[in-house]
C-alpha cells in the first residue's frame, strides 16, 4: 500500500513538471522575437536624430535616440521645439543601475542646451517592440500597414504597459529636476 502511494506522487510530481516546463516553453516560444528585436538596430530609422550611448568597454549598453519636433514659427528662441525621445534601451544585464535615468537626464540636458520647450517620449516609442507592423511604400514614403499586438490576450503586454508608464513618469522626473525651459 506504501509503495503504490509513493509511486502515485511520483508520477504526480513528474507530471507537474513536465506540464510546467511545457508551459515555460511555451511562454518563451511566444516572447522569442522581443529581446533580439528591441537589441537590433537599423541605422536609416534614424535620419537626423541625435543618438546617445553609454558604453562599458567596448560595448554598447544603452542608448536613447533623440529626435526633434520643430515649434511654431515667430519664436523669439534660436531653435524652438521639443525633444522626442524616439527610443530608450539599456541592455537587460545591465538595468536598475541608473545607467537609463542617466541617459534621459543628459537628453534633458542637450534639449535645454537646443532651447526647446519640452521633451517626451514619441507616442509610439515603446509598443513599437510589441507591434506586427507590415511596411509597405506609399510613393516615396515607406508606412506601415496594420499595426496589432504580437502577442493576444493583452494580459502579455501588461508588463510592457506598466514599463512605458514608469519610463514616462522617470522623464517627467527628470524634468522637473533640471529642465532648464522649466526655470524660465
Amino acid at each position: 500500500m506504501l509503495t503504490r502511494c509513493l509511486g502515485d506522487w511520483t508520477v504526480l510530481l513528474t507530471t507537474a513538471g513536465g506540464v510546467i516546463m511545457a508551459l515555460l516553453a511555451a511562454v518563451q516560444w511566444l516572447t522569442r522575437g522581443y529581446i533580439a528585436h528591441a537589441e537590433s538596430f537599423k541605422y536609416e530609422w534614424l535620419g537626423d536624430d541625435t543618438v546617445l550611448v553609454t558604453k562599458f568597454g567596448d560595448e554598447i549598453i544603452g542608448t536613447v535616440v533623440l529626435g526633434w519636433e520643430k515649434g511654431e514659427k515667430g519664436s523669439r528662441r534660436k531653435r524652438s521645439g521639443k525633444g522626442i525621445v524616439r527610443a530608450w534601451t539599456v541592455r537587460l544585464r545591465y538595468r536598475h543601475k541608473g545607467i537609463g535615468r542617466a541617459l534621459l537626464e543628459e537628453a534633458v540636458k542637450i534639449v535645454g542646451e537646443k532651447g526647446g520647450d519640452g521633451i517626451e517620449f514619441a507616442e509610439d516609442h515603446a509598443s513599437e517592440l510589441l507591434k506586427w507592423r507590415t511596411p509597405i511604400m506609399v510613393g516615396d514614403v515607406l508606412t506601415y500597414a496594420d499595426s496589432h499586438r504580437i502577442l493576444k490576450p493583452n494580459f502579455f503586454n501588461k508588463a510592457f504597459d506598466k514599463k512605458d508608464q514608469e519610463a514616462r513618469e522617470l522623464l517627467q522626473e527628470i524634468v522637473d529636476e533640471q529642465a532648464s525651459w522649466k526655470k524660465k
